[in-house]
């Protein structure tokens, strides 16, 4: 009875999957990066990136998460979209998840918050000489923070000063979660 058992689940696992629902396109903007990969598996606190090149074929997004809920769980997701080329939004292209360790989360949090919180400086009118640099090409990038009672977001360029910055934090997150063969390059495009 048990080689019976063991043949059936066997040849369970191995049916074919039940077809996607394919979702009508809608006239829409192309959605956020962060916004096409659905809800986090927690949801305490949550940490989102997020990086977009310009100027690629086939267009890729890629997004990490990191998310902890209390000191129970924390997690690290990493997705690669590909844009649609008839339809303004992101499939998901590959996924990967792994377990964190809360101290590990910590140690991202802080080295995030000095580029997620803006100083006051930010809301006081500064000289016309003291803007901050603009970036018209690159890698468009999108940090995000939310806790069950706030948000924050901020948008940035891989080739800017904090861009750069925030950048190499979550590419080294994804040489640690992505085989080798699948990492993007330095600026996020794929080989």
């Amino acid at each position: 009875m048990l080689p019976a058992v063991i043949a059936m689940t066997s040849l369970i696992s191995q049916a074919p999957a039940a077809a996607p629902t394919i979702q009508p396109c809608l006239s829409q903007p192309m959605p956020a990066a962060l916004d096409s990969v659905g809800k986090p598996p927690i949801a305490s606190d949550v940490i989102e990136f997020s990086a977009t090149p310009s100027l690629q074929h086939p267009e890729r997004a890629w997004v990490v998460r990191v998310s902890r809920r209390g000191t129970v769980e924390a997690r690290i997701e990493v997705v690669r979209l590909r844009r649609q080329e008839t339809c303004n939004r992101y499939d998901i292209e590959a996924r990967w998840q792994a377990p964190l360790q809360q101290a590990e989360y910590g140690v991202i949090a802080k080295r995030v918050m000095p580029v997620a919180v803006p100083a006051a400086s930010v809301f006081i009118p500064v000289p016309l000489g003291q803007l901050p640099e603009v970036v018209t090409d690159g890698t468009g990038l999108r940090l995000r923070l939310r806790s069950a009672e706030w948000e924050v977001s901020r948008s940035l360029n891989h080739y800017d000063r904090d861009g750069g910055t925030i950048s190499a934090i979550f590419r080294d997150l994804v040489s640690k979660s992505v085989p080798a063969s699948e990492l993007p390059r330095e600026d996020w495009r794929t080989n």
